[in-house]
């Protein structure tokens, strides 16, 4: 029997703590499951639209007069038969790819919430074409929406990502088959798009990086454009490239690549499925003021110290009122004791102590 993630409903959490639970459940036992439908059906497309990618800058290399540049069809798809293969590929490929997806978000909320059900039952209902339209329609108008809005000026495209990222998570959530959830999204979102910006930034850096260090050692080895080049250069380099993109290192970047953008779509679907069912569960809470900052801070070091009945608790409690509270919200002296007792160090807890009394005692509470 699955569990659905301790605190999902009843705490909010923070952007860290979001992106790490979804590594948590995206690459834990349930990635079978989640990840594995996904990597084989697509498999199945990309490994012949590899080949014949392939087949095609063979076809280039197999005749030398299709790369010289004065040819007027070059580079249409006339002069390499194999791209028409290609070509018509793509759209099952996209269409297979939109399928997936909805499988996945479907799936995903399954696992974060705790609420098991056959494979079997939710690909079924990853194959409901009601559905299956209100996603594709959903995130054909956010696409839109975020497309005019980098046109007109990049930060409203950036803005409008974050709010319609949870979009997917809204959509298989939804009671209705069909429905269009824009304002239950942008609603969710408010007050904590800085927290949602901050979970896909992770998403991004983190397999943007894997994907460069793919990706740069290819770029390194592929040929290149120079400057003050001839058409008889240009013409070689035509036949290069063409070499390059029929090597078995080129069509195992392209399938690496591939497979590094499911493995991210299967991480943030975790993610947004998350934040959808947190952020709805727990209200949003205004930002403290100092004062409460300081009065939370206090009760919270009260309360510990009365359970552990330690000697100096009141007069620790009292000072820990000149601790800035903001300063351990993530990483936090509270935090930290809970850690230290739960592992039973008592040096470093007598440590860590003494840091609290040192750093009230200077009165500045820097972390």
């Amino acid at each position: 029997m699955q569990k659905g993630l301790e605190g999902l409903r009843t705490r909010a959490y923070s952007g860290s703590e979001i992106y790490e639970k979804s590594l948590e459940v995206a690459f834990g036992p349930a990635f079978r499951t989640l990840a594995g439908p996904y990597l084989i059906l697509l498999a199945l497309l990309l490994v012949p639209e590899q080949i014949m990618a392939a087949r095609a800058w063979q076809n280039f290399i197999e005749n030398p007069e299709l790369v010289t540049l004065d040819l007027p069809k070059f580079p249409y798809v006339d002069c390499a038969p194999g791209l028409k293969s290609v070509l018509w590929l793509m759209p099952l490929t996209y269409l297979v790819n939109v399928i997936l997806m909805h499988y996945v978000w479907l799936r995903a909320r399954t696992v974060v919430t705790g609420e098991p059900e056959p494979f079997l039952v939710t690909a079924r209902r990853t194959l409901d074409p009601i559905r299956l339209a209100s996603l594709i329609l959903s995130g054909l108008v956010a696409g839109l929406a975020i497309l005019l809005g980098a046109v007109v000026f990049l930060l409203p495209g950036v803005a409008l990502s974050v709010q319609f990222a949870l979009l997917p998570a809204a959509v298989v959530a939804g009671e209705k088959r069909f429905h269009f959830p824009f304002a239950q999204t942008l609603a969710t979102v408010r007050g904590r798009f800085w927290r949602t910006a901050g979970v896909l930034a992770m998403n991004a850096a983190a397999f943007g990086v894997l994907s460069l260090l793919v990706t740069i050692p290819a770029f390194l080895a592929a040929p290149k454009l120079h400057r003050a080049m001839t058409p008889q250069d240009a013409s070689r380099l035509i036949q290069e490239l063409a070499e390059w993109g029929a090597s078995p290192l080129a069509i195992g970047v392209g399938l690496a690549s591939d497979i590094i953008q499911v493995l991210s779509l299967v991480v943030i679907a975790v993610a947004t499925t998350i934040m959808f069912v947190n952020y709805n569960a727990v209200p949003c809470e205004a930002e403290p003021s100092e004062s409460q900052r300081a009065h939370r801070a206090r009760e919270d070091l009260r309360d510990i110290f009365d359970q552990e009945q330690l000697a100096e608790r009141q007069d620790l409690a009292d000072v820990a009122g000149r601790l800035d509270y903001s300063s351990y919200t993530d990483s936090s002296l509270v935090d930290s004791y809970r850690h230290i007792k739960r592992e039973e160090h008592p040096d470093t807890l007598r440590a860590l102590l003494a840091e609290i009394r040192r750093r009230a005692a200077r009165g500045d509470g820097a972390s």
